[in-house]
């Protein structure tokens, strides 16, 4: 099957509530890439057609090495939107912490500190972003393990803004019935209903951290469960699950799970700063790249081993 006579899909790669993901190979420049195609169930969904609208711009508008490139919009023979990004080679971070938790192994917390630098390098873009001359901060809204990609030459890159939204863009893009995000990477004044800020993208990049260092979920048990511990602002210490994490890291941690929003860091460069700064080393040595690409190719040999049946 081809897109346009351009795009040759190869494997469907993910399924989504609103578009599925293809790898595919881009036959003008033979790169392989990713398609994201809007479901044919929601073809004539104006909510899910602006969704994916929003996401085109945004794609625009973001460059940084460590965002995920959008290459290429349009609508294919039958009329569905489609956008088209870089393929990453490699794995998301949630699986490759949890190739380390199979294997009864802690991940390096320097890699994982230089894995969530990067990460708030490319948030920093998207928080620094202007329109004509102006601050209009993207705010990801989705930051998660599965949002973080690690490629097998070692590169990190941040994705998925698709439930994004600029500042000066505060129209809600979708309907009531869909829930942006993941609970548990919900800051406390979001469960109170109050609106997404470049703090709330921190909170969740601060348990994103707490959980790639610890090997397990920050906030576990039922729904309700999640929901009573994210609405109080319970983060249980770092030191508690893991002993052998520098004080300064966990300071970190710390801070960016402030439940009030004026206690955390008030920036993604803030942040990185200070884990960078925790470290004691620049982010992302030469030798801390191919150390996180070895780490990517073992951890993706182990994925794709337990995908058997």
């Amino acid at each position: 099957m081809k897109i346009k006579h351009r795009y040759a899909l190869l494997d469907r790669f993910a399924e989504g509530g609103m578009a599925t993901i293809y790898r595919a190979v881009d036959q003008t420049t033979q790169d392989v890439v990713a398609i994201k195609l809007l479901r044919p169930d929601h073809a004539g969904d104006p909510t899910y057609l602006e969704m994916m609208k929003e996401e085109a711009r945004i794609g625009a508008a973001l460059h940084s090495p460590h965002i995920v490139r959008m290459l290429d919009v349009g609508q294919d023979d039958s009329g569905l939107f489609y956008l088209v990004f870089e393929w990453v080679d490699g794995l998301n971070l949630g699986d490759w912490v949890r190739a380390h938790t199979r294997a009864h192994r802690h991940t390096s917390w320097l890699l994982v500190s230089s894995i969530i630098a990067d990460a708030l390098a490319g948030l920093t873009v998207a928080h620094q972003h202007t329109r004509d001359g102006q601050p209009s901060p993207i705010i990801h809204r989705d930051i998660s393990p599965e949002n973080i990609l690690l490629s097998a030459t070692g590169r990190v890159k941040l994705a998925d803004f698709g439930v994004a939204r600029a500042r000066d863009r505060n129209a809600r893009p979708t309907g009531p019935g869909i829930v942006k995000g993941k609970l548990s990477y919900f800051a406390p004044e979001i469960i109170e209903g109050r609106v997404s800020t470049m703090l709330t993208d921190l909170y969740a990049m601060g348990v994103v951290l707490w959980e790639a260092l610890a090997g397990h979920k920050l906030h576990e048990g039922s729904q309700h469960e999640v929901f009573r511990e994210v609405s109080r602002g319970e983060a249980r210490p770092l030191t508690g699950v893991r002993g052998d994490v520098p004080e300064e890291i966990v300071a970190v941690v710390a801070r960016a799970l402030r439940p009030l929003p004026e206690e955390r860091f008030q920036s993604a460069q803030d942040m990185r700063v200070a884990l960078v700064a925790a470290t004691r080393v620049a982010p992302f040595a030469h030798s801390d790249v191919e150390e996180l690409a070895a780490s990517v190719r073992a951890a993706r040999v182990d994925f794709r081993t337990h995908l058997l049946p």
